[in-house]
């Protein structure tokens, strides 16, 4: 991954298994926290 101020950039595969797609909105906003950023987004 990679951080561009306070986004993460995931790599375009990153979370992409169709298991991913019935996860909470609210599990984003702690991976991005976790990762010291604010957004995430994907290549």
């Amino acid at each position: 991954w990679e951080r561009l101020g306070n986004i993460v950039v995931l790599p375009s595969l990153a979370f992409n298994h169709k298991i991913w797609d019935s996860v909470s909105a609210e599990l984003w906003p702690i991976v991005a926290s976790s990762l010291g950023a604010v957004r995430l987004a994907r290549q």
